[in-house]
């Protein structure tokens, strides 16, 4: 079973900053996971809100500029020796990531959709064919729908997943199914070994988020999940 940092080792370090994402690499995680948003200006950047309140910033990234959101401290609202941590551009962690050779999950807002036009859409697209001849494994997923089927259109190449809030239903297997998903990531506490067995009867990889408690990890590793979504966790853990 693998472990993904979900958003870096976010639990040892600011979500989605070079450090937790280093971290995640450096204690044996071998995937990360990262979120990503959309500039004023069409620059893709890795960040779970637009609104950056609770990174101590009452502001929208969607209606900023990049240059008016590259210099932000993006680290003190977790810890004061965060301070110098910075956003990074999709380009800048792919660049960073490709450097360790780790897996990659690419999570892609649902804000996103509205805004897909023609040069988001490339923008993005090139940046995954970075990742891709960096020598980055790839997989590319969503809540919303319509960007999982953005991504069979645009990065037919790249391993699609369907993220699943709250209990799993049959619409998400119908989803799955249409987009030609590789995996459905679930969400804990509402996950069973039924769920799990469901989507492995799919032929498809069960993943599942967020979990940090390690006897929850090795019980979705004996019910045969691909991996686990953590902040805090690494494969020793489970020793």
């Amino acid at each position: 079973m693998e472990f993904i940092a979900h958003r870096g080792l976010s639990g040892a370090a600011p979500e989605n900053s070079a450090t937790a994402f280093s971290l995640g690499m450096d204690r044996g995680l071998r995937w990360t996971e990262l979120d990503v948003l959309f500039t004023a200006d069409d620059v893709a950047v890795v960040c779970h809100d637009d609104h950056l309140l609770r990174f101590g910033h009452d502001l929208h990234i969607s209606e900023r500029l990049w240059a008016e959101l590259s210099d932000l401290d993006m680290g003190s609202w977790y810890a004061p020796e965060f301070s110098a941590e910075r956003m990074l551009t999709l380009a800048e962690a792919i660049d960073l990531l490709a450097g360790r050779q780790t897996g990659v999950n690419i999570e892609l807002k649902s804000e996103l959709f509205g805004q897909l036009g023609a040069t988001r859409s490339q923008g993005l697209t090139q940046c995954v064919q970075q990742a891709l001849k960096g020598g980055l494994q790839l997989v590319l997923s969503s809540f919303d729908p319509r960007l999982v089927g953005w991504c069979r259109t645009h990065c037919p190449e790249v391993p699609r997943a369907v993220l699943v809030e709250g209990p799993f239903a049959p619409a998400h297997e119908q989803l799955a199914e249409l987009v030609g998903a590789s995996a459905i990531h679930l969400e804990d506490p509402h996950t069973s070994r039924k769920d799990v067995q469901r989507v492995r009867d799919m032929g498809l990889d069960c993943r599942v988020y967020t979990i940090n408690d390690a006897q929850r990890a090795a019980e979705l590793a004996a019910w045969g999940c691909a991996g686990i979504f953590t902040d805090i966790l690494v494969p020793g853990d489970l020793n």
